[in-house]
């Protein structure tokens, strides 16, 4: 599963040497770095309501018109104009969304967690359909400095404030933001659920 944190750009030369033996999520606005270096997508996920987001996948139609392959597994309450950017789309629920209450059966198309980013939309959708073996790329839900919070390809725009200093798993000052860190949490969250699922 691939994100759009700053590390991506570390991991993309992996990611291009090793494709053709793992199957790629891009999760949202990590299509735009993946593309660019010619790394095969096999699945892309959109979790955002508006049109906005749409309109940031636009520039990339006429740039790489193999984008229209890419199957897109996507939120109900997305925009229709991804119908004519992606020529297969696959639909899901969120669990709290208004969409979800016309459902007849509430068990299909939802799954359990899916948010607050598309990282957890992808993390959820790869584990419900039986993945064990994930590797997150670009998933860092913090940075080294402030300034550099994102990967720099990412397509569209996500201003944060990494207003919130944490220690790493090495001992260093990272940065982040509660949207960082309920992203993370979710994640966790989300795993919880499908290891209780499987005992």
């Amino acid at each position: 599963i691939v994100g759009s944190g700053p590390s991506l750009k570390e991991t993309l030369s992996s990611l291009q040497k090793n494709q053709d033996k793992l199957f790629i999520v891009s999760a949202g606005s990590s299509i735009g770095p993946l593309l660019n270096n010619k790394i095969k997508i096999d699945l892309n996920v959109i979790l955002e309501r508006g049109d906005d987001t749409a309109m940031d996948y636009l520039p990339l139609i006429s740039q790489y018109p193999c984008i229209a392959d890419i199957p897109c597994f996507r939120s109900s309450t997305s925009s229709p104009a991804f119908d004519k950017i992606f020529k297969k789309n696959i639909f899901f629920h969120r669990p709290l969304s208004a969409a979800f209450s016309l459902t007849l059966d509430e068990s299909f198309g939802i799954l359990p967690l899916c948010g607050p980013e598309s990282i957890n939309a992808a993390f959820d959708l790869v584990l419900s359909l039986g993945f064990r073996n994930i590797y997150l790329f670009g998933a860092d839900f913090s940075a080294l400095t402030p300034e550099n919070y994102r990967c720099d390809d990412a397509i569209g725009v996500s201003p944060r404030s990494l207003d919130i200093v944490e220690r790493s798993n090495k001992g260093t000052s990272i940065f982040t933001d509660i949207t960082l860190i309920r992203t993370r949490d979710a994640l966790q969250a989300t795993l919880a659920i499908y290891n209780d699922s499987s005992e």
